[in-house]
């Protein structure tokens, strides 16, 4: 049987969204059936995944397979997808909060009543 053709693509771009996926190497070379090894020469910039090797990590990583030909600029801020700076130590402080249960924050009134249970 034939091999496919290597798709080359941009390698930081396959890291991007495999961080942005929230999935280690090993899972994802588990789900494209090979070893790590060969997905972090495909990270590197070291080989190439093959159109079709490509094609399942798009699904994996719920992309289009489009977007690991561009180039890193054009990914508008790749850390924090519609997080408004101004926004994101809410977010921290938040979760710190609920992590640890002690808020000393204080929160303004919400507009829907919580039942007690």
């Amino acid at each position: 049987m034939a091999r496919s053709a290597d798709a080359p693509v941009n390698p930081d771009l396959l890291v991007w969204a495999r961080r942005n996926s929230s999935l280690t190497i090993e899972q994802v070379a588990k789900k494209v059936s090979v070893k790590p090894e060969r997905l972090k020469q495909w990270e590197k910039g070291e080989l190439m995944p093959t159109i079709k090797q490509l094609s399942k990590l798009g699904h994996i990583y719920k992309r289009p397979i489009a977007i690991f030909y561009r180039p890193m600029s054009s990914i508008p801020n790749p850390h924090r997808h519609g997080m408004l700076p101004r926004r994101s130590h809410l977010v921290r402080a938040d979760r710190t909060c609920i992590s640890s249960r002690s808020c000393t924050r204080e929160y303004p009134p919400s507009r829907f009543r919580v039942k007690p249970q």
